[in-house]
């Protein structure tokens, strides 16, 4: 699994906008504009509302959390952080 920490939050920074760090976590994650696959992009805005866009099905959504969840907390050592 490959997660990107782009340590966004750092108050040191000036704070980049949300684009940019969407930007900037879709080029560490897709090496190819040719590369097919499937996404889940969560997203939170200032009033702390997450927002969810998919391409996969709703039960496919839930299995691919639990699958992510489960990776972090039992396998952390063996999970790819960028």
């Amino acid at each position: 699994m490959k997660v990107v920490d782009g340590k966004f939050g750092k108050k040191e920074e000036e704070e980049r906008s949300l684009v940019d760090k969407l930007a900037y976590a879709t080029g560490e994650m897709v090496e190819s504009h040719e590369k097919i696959g499937r996404f889940v992009l969560i997203t939170e805005n200032e009033e702390g509302t997450a927002h969810i866009a998919t391409d996969m099905s709703l039960a496919e959504v839930f299995l691919i959390l639990d699958v992510i969840k489960y990776s972090l907390l039992a396998n952390p050592e063996k999970t790819t952080i960028h």
